[in-house]
């Protein structure tokens, strides 16, 4: 049987999914991907981001690596070296900008020219850098982490909280229940 004492469980729940849910949407650390054969340039990218920022800090070292790591975890936003071994930086952007083209992607690389950048471009890289130009880096992430005006927005508490409450209590068990109090 459906007692008070559960029905009021339930009345409270919707309340603190509601309060977690935009908790832990708000303090989530954006999720960044380093791809990158150099383990040295990873881990000095890594705690320089780590140093200014709360980042959640991937990495890869391989193209092939990177499709996949982005596949699975989904970064906020890749960070891509030109010359990997497996696949290059310029395959990675085509592949990545046709199956999650949402996914921002910069081209940091030492290998820095008006063609390549061009071609990055192309690929589907918002922004190509040199490896000389670390400030420039740390700025274009900053640039494009944040969210703009025109991005779509997360879906508002209320309505997640609305489906919670249709979920919960528009079931024959708890309508039987609460028609019994």
């Amino acid at each position: 049987m459906f007692t008070s004492h559960r029905f009021r469980y339930f009345v409270i729940c919707p309340t603190i999914f509601r309060v977690r849910a935009s908790t832990l949407l708000s303090e989530m650390p954006s999720r960044i991907l380093i791809a990158d054969d150099s383990a040295l340039l990873r881990s000095a990218l890594r705690g320089l981001f780590n140093g200014i920022g709360d980042y959640e800090i991937l990495e890869a070292e391989s193209g092939t690596e990177a499709v996949a790591k982005t596949n699975e975890c989904r970064p906020n936003l890749i960070i891509l070296d030109f010359a990997m071994p497996g696949m290059d930086g310029l395959k990675v952007a085509r592949v990545l900008q046709n199956s999650l083209p949402e996914i921002p992607i910069v081209m940091y690389t030492m290998h820095y020219t008006d063609q390549l950048s061009a071609a990055a471009l192309a690929a589907g890289a918002k922004q190509v850098i040199s490896k000389s130009e670390t400030g420039s880096l740390i700025s274009t992430v900053r640039e494009l982490l944040t969210p703009s005006e025109d991005a779509p927005k997360p879906a508002p508490v209320q309505t997640i909280n609305s489906n919670v409450k249709e979920l919960v209590f528009d079931t024959p068990l708890a309508r039987r229940g609460t028609q019994a109090n």
